[in-house]
């Protein structure tokens, strides 16, 4: 019997299905059931985005060991590096199809990538799929596709499909979706949002309490100079249907009595509310709370320290989970120690230009950098004298003898009677 982990069409003609949701009671409250419903959440849209964009502006590169100097070099002469740094596909650029990946993970859990390779073998193309569109059956360790939109319909054994996957609860075959978790969180912001919208729909209504002006008859008599329940109903009725359009001012024809209703602790308890809403999801999707546009407290050094905090504890995960799949599945086995997958970080190390000067001086100054590798990077020229490696202390070349003396050297060596 086929375990099927994804959904899948049960026709060929037919569209791809949209989640298939619980069954669950009248929710009393607003569900997030569904991407598109969590996505409406401001602060989970924001994470989604903000991961996926941070994965999708970084390079993916080839890299192969160049056994001569024991390290490794980008690998340009290859069409992986076509497809990885340049055009995955005909459709997506390597930003789309890198956010879109991190998206679907996050979102559905999985994200399946089907390598396309032509008659000779070589890599032609990397085409993304719709994930509910996919089916994987765990013990034959095959996958289902039927994606009209992507072009593919048909099985693919688990070795030629890109699989990503989330929080893994099997045994790492499949992936589960943060909303899964997040959903209790994300209804509460999502019904907040929605109790707000109806609070200021009409720029705030206006709320009281009609009552009697006074009460003469203690029997309540009714009749005479005073409201019975449905006169109190019919009126109750009529100043609501004034204020709401747009009258700031009405009068209270008979006995009576109007008393505005102020906003009360639970409203205001309501309020602050919202703001905890954006640290529970900034915490279920791994993102600093000031990259959701929450800056409370923040101050500029915290800011740069949850930029660190961020990658080490939340993009570097990510970033592996890509390098080391396309490492599994798109290297040869005798091939593993000679060639990986690297995404270039440089474009993470977003510093003030006073703190990246001093970063790049102590680069020159420790010998890790030469003059003209920094040239490079800022696609200047090279100059003549650097290329070679230097320490500050003396300024003496790493590859050569310093041609130059300290003072008054020869002076010492004629008083020690070795000069000739």
């Amino acid at each position: 019997m086929v375990n099927w982990k994804f959904w899948k069409r049960s026709g060929p003609d037919e569209v791809c299905p949209p989640p298939v949701a619980p069954v669950l009671p009248p929710p009393r409250a607003v569900e997030v059931l569904t991407p598109e419903s969590a996505l409406t959440v401001s602060a989970a849209y924001r994470a989604v985005d903000y991961l996926g964009s941070q994965v999708g502006m970084l390079t993916l590169v080839p890299k192969r060991l160049n056994t001569a100097e024991g390290r490794f070099m980008v690998w340009t002469d290859t069409p992986l590096w076509r497809l990885l740094a340049v055009r995955p596909s005909a459709r997506l650029t390597p930003y789309v199809l890198w956010k879109s990946v991190v998206s679907q993970v996050l979102l559905y859990g999985n994200s399946v990538v089907v390598p396309q390779r032509g008659r000779d073998g070589e890599l032609t193309g990397l085409v993304l799929t719709d994930p509910r569109c996919v089916g994987y059956d765990p013990m034959t360790d095959t996958y289902t596709i039927n994606d009209l939109q992507a072009g593919l319909q048909g099985q693919w054994p688990g070795g030629r499909v890109l699989h990503f996957k989330n929080l893994s609860l099997d045994g790492g075959l499949t992936g589960v979706s943060t909303l899964t978790y997040a959903r209790r969180v994300l209804s509460i912001a999502a019904t907040s949002d929605r109790e707000q919208l109806e609070r200021v729909e009409t720029g705030g209504k206006y709320k009281a309490v009609l009552t009697n002006a006074e009460v003469a008859d203690p029997e309540g008599t009714r009749g005479f100079g005073h409201y019975d329940d449905r006169e109190l109903r019919a009126l109750a009725g009529e100043l609501s249907d004034r204020l709401n359009s747009g009258q700031s001012v009405v009068a209270v024809p008979g006995d009576g009595r109007l008393t505005p209703l102020s906003m009360t602790s639970t409203d205001l308890q309501f309020l602050e509310s919202r703001k905890f809403s954006v640290s529970d999801v900034a915490r279920f999707f791994g993102v600093p709370p000031a990259k959701l546009m929450d800056t409370t407290g923040a101050v500029y050094k915290s800011a740069e320290s949850a930029t660190n905090a961020f990658y080490v504890d939340t993009l570097a995960p990510l970033l592996t989970m890509i390098e080391e799949e396309l490492r599994a599945k798109l290297v040869p086995a005798a091939l593993y120690g000679r060639r990986r997958f690297e995404f270039d970080l440089s474009r993470l190390q977003s510093m003030d230009p006073s703190t990246r000067a001093r970063f790049e001086a102590q680069q020159l100054a420790n010998g890790v950098l030469t003059v003209n590798e920094l040239r490079k990077a800022y696609d200047r020229p090279p100059v003549e004298g650097g290329d070679r490696l230097r320490l500050s202390s003396t300024l003496a070349e790493l590859d050569g003898e310093n041609d130059e003396q300290p003072d008054g050297a020869d002076g010492e060596d004629e008083a020690n009677g070795t000069s000739e």
